[in-house]
């Protein structure tokens, strides 16, 4: 099986745009991009998720259920030690084993990636220490200027509609930058980065479409690459847009809207 059966590609602008319907099949084509660098790539995720589950979790339990004799943080170390990024053979047979969420520590513990950023909607709390995984989760509060005490449904509802909102995204960069700084490294739009969206990380029509994108297309700009994961099932699961059904295919034509807007400038 060739990594191009993972994803189908197109080119926006000179820039190459990947898109998978399984977030973690987006691993053939970051693979594909650490090939053209002489170092790892660093990714900015933008997801309702946090995908931060360790390599082949689901694997690893499924087989220690059949079978068990087996040790499973040896097989995990087993099957993470055998993935390489400069191998089709080696990344098939990964992504063969995979599940939702995993994709992003087998990027970074195999090289394919330096870390990962990830501004997402699911984690309050996050956290900024070093992490061994080179997976940062950017801490959030609420929608910007919201002063409640407490993250109630109205502010999940106020604060999914800013994810690609400029201040919003300012916001989450600064974040960034307080982690990057930390690891004496510049900010992430000065490091090689891969921009990541999982379209489920758009509860609704009007967050795919901003007031002010500015800052999204900018970061679509300064990327090595872009990947586009479209979820079709976790998009219907956190749809919260009365007014519009649940779409994809809609989302994905936005993202690329931006993509095309972007690299006209």
């Amino acid at each position: 099986m060739a990594l191009t059966d993972f994803f189908d590609q197109c080119r926006i602008g000179g820039k190459a745009i990947y898109i998978v319907v399984d977030h973690h099949k987006a691993l053939a084509a970051w693979a594909i991009e650490r090939r053209k660098l002489a170092s790892a790539p660093y990714l900015l995720t933008i997801d309702h998720h946090t995908d931060t589950d360790e390599a082949f979790r689901g694997y690893v339990c499924m087989s220690a259920y059949e079978d068990s004799s087996v040790d499973e943080d040896a097989l995990a170390a087993e099957l993470i030690a055998a993935i390489d990024w400069s191998s089709d053979e080696s990344l098939t047979e990964a992504i063969g084993k995979l599940r939702h969420d995993e994709h992003i520590h087998a990027a970074t513990k195999s090289g394919t990636l330096n870390a990962s950023f990830s501004i997402q909607l699911s984690d309050q709390s996050g956290y900024v220490e070093p992490n061994e995984n080179g997976i940062y989760v950017v801490p959030h509060k609420c929608a910007i200027g919201c002063l409640k005490k407490v993250y109630d449904d109205e502010c999940v509802v106020h604060h999914a509609l800013e994810i690609i909102e400029s201040p919003y995204l300012d916001d989450q960069l600064r974040r960034i930058g307080d982690i990057t700084q930390g690891l004496g490294l510049p900010n992430i739009e000065s490091l090689p980065y891969i921009l990541d969206i999982d379209l489920d990380a758009f509860h609704s029509i009007k967050a795919v479409n901003p007031d002010d994108a500015s800052t999204f297309r900018r970061l679509i700009r300064g990327a090595l690459a872009i990947t586009i994961a479209t979820e079709p099932e976790w998009v219907k699961e956190v749809w919260e847009d009365e007014h519009n059904e649940p779409s994809a295919d809609q989302l994905l034509t936005a993202v690329l809207g931006h993509i095309e807007e972007a690299c006209k400038l």
